[in-house]
């Protein structure tokens, strides 16, 4: 990763300081929609670790850039540069968090019948589809990163009394002396907190810089026929959703 000289810091203090002002004002925030997930865990890793991005590097490891015509290159180039430099003056890491939907399994320790014996404790836990491990991938241009989730084992894991665990199978449609086992979504949003520079690690055969994040809100649900069946949330202190952040403007306004 190349480093950028001081005077490029004095000039990124300078519109860092300008986008934060801009970013306050309605309508100056950062475009969501017009930014993918990596494209933010990349302005965040970047912003982070005070390096340069190389968004060209960026653009060239797309599908878009390499499915286009030589003529046409140039021009998707220019367009994409300013996008992302766009984005990335533009990028909040408390308000643009980067969000992801995962599959997961949810599974019991015990047997029902087990669970409903006095005194029982029920752990259940959450382990999602693919990821044994506790971080997740990003390609950002030709780099990997991996976002490592703090605390994520602890919201991961409920302990259950025997009272509570029966009310829970009921609602996981569990009956029976079965042991729980259901396939479950999670929406999680993060927030990037810091970032380690000091060399890459090799995971599943990537070598990938490390990048820790906080969650803002995470969601547990599945499908109950047609509609969405919430099973539980978390939400950090700090977290203001899309609606409650439009209702604040709106009172400001």
């Amino acid at each position: 990763m190349s480093r950028i000289s001081p005077r490029f810091f004095i000039n990124l203090s300078t519109l860092l300081a300008l986008a934060l002002l801009l970013a306050a004002m309605p309508g100056n925030a950062l475009e969501t929609r017009r930014y993918s997930e990596s494209e933010k865990a990349g302005f965040a890793f970047y912003g982070l670790s005070h390096v340069e991005p190389d968004f060209k590097s960026w653009i060239e490891n797309t599908d878009k850039w390499h499915d286009a015509r030589p003529a046409d290159k140039v021009t998707l180039t220019q367009k994409e540069l300013q996008r992302l430099k766009n984005g990335y003056f533009t990028y909040i890491p408390d308000i643009d968090l980067i969000a992801l939907t995962m599959e997961a399994t949810i599974t019991s320790s015990n047997y029902f019948a087990q669970s409903q014996k006095e005194g029982a404790m029920t752990n259940v836990t959450i382990t999602l589809t693919g990821l044994p491990e506790n971080y997740f991938p990003f390609q950002i241009g030709n780099i990997w990163v991996a976002i490592v989730i703090k605390d994520f084992d602890i919201l991961t894991h409920h302990t259950f009394t025997a009272d509570e665990y029966a009310e829970f199978a009921k609602k996981m449609g569990l009956t029976g002396a079965y042991q729980l086992s259901k396939k479950v979504n999670m929406d999680i949003r993060l927030r990037p907190v810091s970032v380690d520079t000091s060399s890459p690690l090799t995971l599943d055969g990537f070598d990938m810089w490390l990048m820790l994040a906080e969650i803002g809100d995470m969601t547990t649900w599945r499908m109950a026929g047609k509609k969405k069946q919430f099973l539980w949330s978390y939400s950090a202190s700090w977290y203001v959703s899309d609606t409650q952040r439009d209702l604040l403007m709106l009172y400001e306004k």
